[in-house]
């Protein structure tokens, strides 16, 4: 870990290229190259100082939108319950 934001620039140059000649692909515009102690990934948001993860508000209302629609219907189908439980499963990192 650097010191000095040069070093940490180094480092992450450094890490860049010994992933790229291990053969994986780095997509630069996903990835956060600037050091961070709060990260939104995946509908949450990580935070490396309280050690917390919280769920974005989008995501959830997703689910709670999803949730209304299914007490509406009159019936439900197997697809719609599968996607009922995967957001719900999804959502279970925030726990």
């Amino acid at each position: 870990m650097g010191k000095t934001p040069l070093e940490v620039a180094e480092a992450v140059k450094q890490t860049l290229w010994l992933m790229t000649d291990l053969g994986f692909k780095v997509s630069v515009s996903k990835s956060t190259l600037i050091p961070s102690q709060e990260i939104e990934f995946l509908g949450f948001r990580l935070d490396t100082i309280s050690i917390t993860v919280h769920m974005l508000e989008n995501k959830a209302t997703k689910l709670i939108s999803l949730c209304e629609e299914i007490w509406r219907d009159k019936e439900l189908t197997i697809r719609k319950l599968a996607k009922l439980l995967g957001g719900m499963t999804a959502s279970l990192p925030a726990e």
